[in-house]
């Protein structure tokens, strides 16, 4: 009778164990699983400064939503509008009498993941955009919307349900002239990622 109370009490423990193992391994596996959301601010500027003296930077913020199928693969789209712009020189003192800048924009990607810790993850994503841009002079306003390829990468920092995401997009947008390089949109953004 002696002999069979350490093998009770063994065998408890060992399904202690197994119990909390098993909570632990479906509460990993739920955090890589499932909807996510992101609130962050964006900085936007464009190549086109290099073939026209323009000013070309904005300030945005950004919505995200998003699922994960697993650790490793993911679907997204995001929003940004633009909440600052450069003011323009008249005069041309500085050599950028007008701005051409980022308005708006929606995009879907699809999210390719690689986890390198527990708590920290590298991306890269790659899908397709709806932007609106803006020309502006001092007596002109025009602005005009492109559908292209976006693609981009960064790294997330994650604890728990909760996230620090860093990335950066580059928007394909269009030729200026048939002779010109193409133009794009380059996006680096910080946001606040939860996921449910």
């Amino acid at each position: 009778m002696n002999i069979l109370k350490p093998n009770s009490k063994t065998l408890v423990s060992a399904a202690v164990i197994a119990v909390t193992a098993n909570v632990a391994i479906t509460a990993a596996q739920a955090q890589d699983t499932g909807f996510y959301a992101a609130l962050g601010a964006g900085y936007a500027t464009s190549n086109v400064d290099e073939i026209e003296p323009v000013e070309t930077e904005a300030g945005l913020v950004s919505i995200r939503a998003g699922y994960n199928f697993n650790r490793y693969l993911g679907v997204e789209a995001d929003g940004n509008i633009t909440v600052l712009t450069p003011d323009i020189d008249p005069a041309g003192v500085n050599g950028r009498e007008g701005a051409l800048n980022y308005s708006r924009g929606l995009a879907g990607f699809v999210v390719a993941r690689y986890p390198v810790t527990e708590s920290i993850e590298l991306f890269a994503r790659g899908g397709y955009h709806h932007t609106r841009i803006v020309l502006r002079t001092e007596d002109l306003m025009q602005s005009t919307s492109f559908d292209n390829f976006a693609y981009g990468g960064g790294a997330s920092y994650n604890w728990g349900r909760n996230g620090v995401r860093v990335d950066y997009t580059i928007l394909n947008v269009s030729r200026i002239n048939q002779s010109s390089d193409n133009v794009d949109q380059r996006i680096i953004g910080l946001s606040f990622v939860r996921r449910f």
